[in-house]
């Protein structure tokens, strides 16, 4: 878990997505819910995000349950994050992250939400990753997963 200073600046919020991004490009995915793990209060789903489900949603473009080899089978493709590094629109990308801090629902310590349009084979997708920001205590925040689906 990456823990900010509660004082960062979007800048260093979309770092952090940046990496979780490098990390799902390279199908390290228990890297990624290590570094940004999922909503264990669950706001919107009972799912627990394993690493499993979690590149199940990705290869299947939202859908989820399938392995790879399920999804070429039955889809005839196969979706795959791919790197910040090899996106030309890559500050685009970075700065389109919605960060809101006017989220009259959040609860808690959750003090925005944050969507973002993960890109898949080579352009930028509507496979969106939600995202909370929460508060650890007076002086730190981190990430949150929500989920991962198309809006």
């Amino acid at each position: 878990m990456r823990i900010l200073p509660i004082d960062a600046k979007d800048a260093e919020i979309r770092d952090v997505l940046a990496a979780w991004t490098e990390l799902m490009a390279q199908e390290r995915y228990k890297e990624a819910l290590e570094l940004i793990p999922y909503d264990t209060l669950h706001y919107y789903e009972d799912n627990e995000w394993t690493p499993e489900l979690l590149a199940s949603v990705v290869y299947g473009y939202g859908v989820a349950g399938h392995t790879r080899e399920e999804i070429l089978k039955d889809f005839g493709c196969l979706y795959k994050v791919t790197s910040l590094k090899d996106m030309a629109d890559k500050d685009r990308i970075l700065d389109s992250i919605d960060i809101n801090y006017d989220c009259k629902w959040l609860k808690g310590n959750d003090i925005a939400e944050i969507w973002y349009d993960v890109p898949l084979n080579g352009v930028q997708s509507d496979l969106t990753g939600r995202f909370l920001l929460r508060k650890t205590d007076d002086r730190h925040m981190t990430l949150i997963f929500e989920d991962l689906h198309v809006m």
